[in-house]
């Protein structure tokens, strides 16, 4: 869920308070410990990165004309990475409250778990390069045709932590949000129920590109593991702990799509009118 501003706020000084107690504070470097892990500076680099490239052709696509340094700047903005890393630490910090974090930074921790993180990030930026995410689906569907264990290990690891409709029910989310921060500012006139109607069209379409990128991008990722790797992160995701992260990953990572999206929606409107006077 997106916090708004004032809220995160009263939430940052409401951690503050309870990271005076002893454990509190031991549960907090273990979480700092656990994002390190996770290399989640990285992760929002690589965010703001993902950004900035979908932002540069929302101008060309709604006015016809190239971005232009008002816009970059404001996209910036939304995109700041310091933000997007504190919004991350400070959700996580709540959507992992009272959970064990010992057996997630003991996986992560490991050579194992830092190989395997880092594989998954070097995927991800991979896929930013021309033709890289046509390609890597193909790979993918072609091992699925042949049987290859490989592609029956990603689609484990897809069903184990409900990758397809978690991602599906983000995208949606943002979509609507976008469109919310479209009307927000002055971009947008039908209704809210409009709206629902325009995002819930898409979805089959958003399925269909969603199986594509994950099995893709996650064939991608876990090809150079070695053996018996791969066999550890799908029984981790299995277990408690993976699912209790699953679960605050996607908690924590669905509300910044949605903060962002508004916020890239209402910039955009905004935009657009002030190039028009």
């Amino acid at each position: 869920m997106t916090i708004p501003l004032r809220l995160r706020d009263l939430k940052a000084a409401a951690l503050a308070v309870v990271l005076c107690l002893p454990g509190a504070a031991r549960a907090a470097g273990d979480l700092d410990a656990l994002l390190v892990a996770l290399q989640m500076g990285e992760t929002a680099a690589l965010m703001r990165e993902e950004g900035l490239r979908h932002a540069e052709g929302l101008v060309s696509d709604y006015t016809g004309e190239p971005a232009g340094a008002g816009w970059t700047a404001l996209v910036g903005r939304i995109y700041d990475q310091a933000a997007i890393e504190t919004v991350i630490a400070q959700d996580m910090a709540a959507a992992l409250e009272g959970q064990d974090l010992g057996p997630m930074l003991a996986f992560f921790e490991s050579a194992r778990g830092q190989r395997i993180v880092t594989l998954e990030l070097a995927a991800r930026r991979a896929l930013m390069a021309e033709g890289a995410e046509e390609a890597a689906i193909l790979r993918y569907e072609l091992a699925e045709e042949d049987g290859k264990e490989i592609a029956a290990q990603v689609q484990q690891l897809m069903a184990d932590s409900d990758l397809v409709e978690r991602n599906v029910s983000g995208m949606l989310n943002a979509n609507l949000m976008f469109l919310r921060g479209l009307a927000s500012g002055g971009s947008y006139d039908d209704s809210e129920e409009a709206m629902i109607r325009d995002v819930w069209a898409q979805e089959e379409d958003i399925r269909l590109d969603t199986l594509g990128w994950l099995g893709g991008y996650l064939m991608l990722a876990y090809e150079p593991l070695q053996p018996g790797d791969l066999d550890a992160y799908i029984a981790f995701w299995q277990g408690a702990p993976g699912q209790a992260l699953n679960a605050a990953l996607f908690e924590t990572f669905n509300g910044l799509y949605d903060l962002h999206s508004f916020l890239l929606g209402r910039g955009l409107a905004e935009f657009v009118r002030s190039e028009e006077l």
